[in-house]
């Protein structure tokens, strides 16, 4: 699997600021991830749920080259998983296989929720709302790691509703969400279904596939 694809769906991880609403302990999510055409790539439309619950994280990406894969994370954990469902293979890797490196939060930077809130400390507030996903949202902007980011932030949830990012003017990705269901998420989705065999997979292993 392509390293770019999966971290710049983590760009959902992008912090909050000021104290609305507390965000959902449980909730899913579903929208589409762009990354934009670059020197060596075309661009390209992933549509992406996530699935979150008190730390624990599902999320399932439909990549148009690549079929489904699907991403397992818990808060605190040094480890990430990566279901491969069509050989119904786990694929296990230290997190910071993926994110972290520049323009890309971590994969712990997602999981903390309240992380969103402090990390945005300092972003310069946009004037106006906008609605975005049916949610009316603030908008914010903020330089982290050489990355220029916009976040939209709903007011009522307290979740990043669409998130931009560009580096030197360049626009790199875009997120964006189209709804949002709170609400407590079966247990099951979180774990690795019965069945898949798992194997350790490194950051180089990663890049090839």
């Amino acid at each position: 699997m392509k390293r770019a694809s999966l971290p710049l769906i983590l760009a959902f991880a992008l912090p909050v600021a000021p104290a609305f609403a507390a965000p959902p302990s449980a909730f899913k999510a579903e929208g589409t991830a762009v990354s934009f055409a670059g020197a060596n790539a075309p661009e390209q439309r992933t549509p992406v749920t996530l699935y979150y619950q008190d730390g624990k994280m599902r999320l399932e990406l439909v990549q148009p080259s690549m079929g489904e894969s699907i991403l397992l994370a818990k808060r605190g954990s040094t480890q990430i998983t990566l279901l491969d469902t069509a050989q119904k293979m786990a694929f296990v890797m230290t997190a910071d296989a993926i994110g972290g490196q520049a323009g890309v939060p971590s994969v712990e930077q997602f999981l903390d929720m309240a992380a969103w809130k402090t990390q945005l400390k300092g972003a310069r507030r946009l004037s106006g709302t906008e609605v975005k996903g049916a949610q009316r949202c603030t908008g914010y902007q903020k330089t982290i790691g050489g990355t220029d980011y916009t976040v939209w932030l709903s007011d009522a949830l307290e979740l990043p509703m669409q998130i931009e990012g560009s580096v030197a003017g360049k626009p790199r990705f875009r997120i964006a969400i189209s709804r949002v269901t709170k609400g407590q998420q079966p247990a099951g989705l979180f774990g690795v279904p019965a069945g898949y065999q798992k194997a350790e997979l490194d950051a180089g292993m990663l890049n090839q596939r």
